[in-house]
This record gives structure tokens, sequence and C-alpha cells, in this order.
């Protein structure tokens, strides 16, 4: 009987165990979700600070400017899911194939090359 006993406070503990854990990785994992929009609005009002400091008559427009910057796609391409980016890897595959048998690096690097100084 008394190893029963053990055993029930066993099984509690690993359950308490358990539990808290999950608390513990729940708060884990949110933390840098906070700390990254923490990170997005500093930027925000530094450059729009930077922004009215350098060029003061912006002041009504500096805010506007700095979210048009700051959404851009070069520096903040929009979320995609999975399947996205699953489409784009197997066309940059295709590509890199398609690439390879026309001639390599080098006859892309001319025909690149080519197209620069045609278009100056």
């Amino acid at each position: 009987m008394i190893v029963l006993h053990y055993l029930d406070v066993m099984i509690g503990f690993a359950f308490t165990m358990l539990v808290i854990s999950l608390a513990v990785t729940a708060m884990v994992q949110a933390l840098p979700v906070y700390m990254r929009n923490l990170k997005g609005e500093a930027l925000e009002r530094g450059l729009t600070d930077l922004m009215v400091r350098v060029l003061p008559g912006l002041e009504s427009h500096a805010r506007v400017i700095v979210d048009h910057i700051l959404r851009d796609p070069l520096l903040s391409p929009p979320r995609s899911g999975v399947t996205s980016w699953i489409m784009r890897d197997t066309a940059g595959r295709q590509g890199a194939a398609a690439f390879a048998q026309r001639g390599g690096a080098a006859r892309g690097v001319r025909a690149a090359a080519a197209g620069f100084h045609g278009a100056g």
C-alpha cells in the first residue's frame, strides 16, 4: 500500500511539472512577439524623429513617409504561407536548371552585361 502512495505522489508531481512547463513555454513563445513589435515601433519613432530633424518642413508628412519606407517590399516582404514558399522554391529550381542547360553563368553574365551596356 505504501508503494501506491508513492506512485500517486510521483504521478501528481509529473502532472504538475507538465502544466508548469506548458505555462512557461507559452510565456517564452509570446515574449519575442511582443518584443519584435516594440522594436518596430521604436524604429518607426526613431526614423520619424530623424526625418523631422533633417527636414524640418516635413513634420506633418514624416510619419506617412516613414510608414511607406518601412512597408516597402524590399525592406519587409509580405508574409506568405508555406505553399507560396514551395512554389517559389520549385520555380527557383526550375529556373536554375534551365539556366544551367542554356550555358550557365558565363553566358548569363555576358547577356546581362550586353543588356546593361545596350540600355545606357
